[in-house]
């Protein structure tokens, strides 16, 4: 019987990836949003991120930060922000751009910046000739300064990983076993995934704390190698040879 495409459900993939004990602590704590939801998190978390269940670059993504008095929250969508006195006031706003879709509330990560822009690392694992996963590229996005997310379409910069590694304060020996980790979450999270679906490549986005532990935020099942090509060629070449192969 062939598999199924693994969708685009934040909400699934989060679930499917905390089933396992090994890798229940890399993802930032995730609800389906409700306001009950909202309010237990707003009262454990500075920063929560409210996001479309099923989208992907960026499109609706909301920043949500509790007011420094404690009952309002301070909201960043795009380059709109909007204060609101407390979450039933923003939850009623919020109505009018939720539209019956599902949204998934996401603890925020203290990611940690370059100059001054939050960053998150772009990973691609494909299935190689051995029918292995394997980490074929990688790449880091900062967000375009005063906005809240990475996405390179709302004006974010592409970035080496080496080059956002090396502006943090980081040894060479520090900087080589982020990139080993990398590569070991990325294929551990492929794994996760591999027996049930289909899915030849997945485009993970990881997150750097300021104590340098590394996050899972999301895992993309719709992810172009296209942008590979301006970062390095070789890990272009490399990823594209897989995407033809008929593994």
């Amino acid at each position: 019987m062939k598999k199924p495409r693994l969708s685009g459900s934040k909400w699934n993939k989060y679930r499917l990836i905390q089933g396992v004990p090994a890798l229940a602590d890399i993802q930032p704590e995730t609800r389906l949003y409700s306001t009950s939801n909202l309010t237990a998190m707003l009262r454990r978390f500075k920063t929560l991120y409210v996001k479309p269940d099923d989208s992907f670059g960026g499109l609706d993504v909301l920043c949500l930060t509790k007011s420094k008095q404690g009952k309002g929250i301070q909201m960043q969508h795009g380059r709109l922000k909007k204060s609101f006195a407390s979450i039933a006031e923003f939850h009623n706003w919020f109505q009018t751009l939720r539209r019956r879709r599902r949204f998934i509330i996401q603890q925020g990560i203290g990611l940690a910046p370059w100059h001054g822009r939050p960053v998150d690392i772009r990973t691609l694992v494909q299935r190689n000739e051995k029918g292995l996963w394997e980490t074929t590229g990688y790449f880091a996005k900062a967000g375009a300064p005063g906005l809240a997310i990475t996405n390179i379409k709302s004006g974010g910069k592409l970035l080496t990983v080496r080059t956002y590694l090396r502006s943090l304060d980081l040894s060479l020996d520090e900087r080589a076993a982020i990139l080993r980790e990398l590569q070991l979450m990325s294929e551990q999270v492929a794994q996760v995934f591999g027996p049930s679906f289909s899915n030849r490549r997945y485009g993970l986005d990881i997150g750097i704390d300021r104590k340098h532990k590394l996050w899972l935020i999301e895992v993309n099942t719709r992810t172009s190698i296209n942008v590979l090509h301006k970062v390095d060629k070789e890990m272009y070449r490399r990823a594209a040879k897989l995407a033809k192969k008929k593994l």
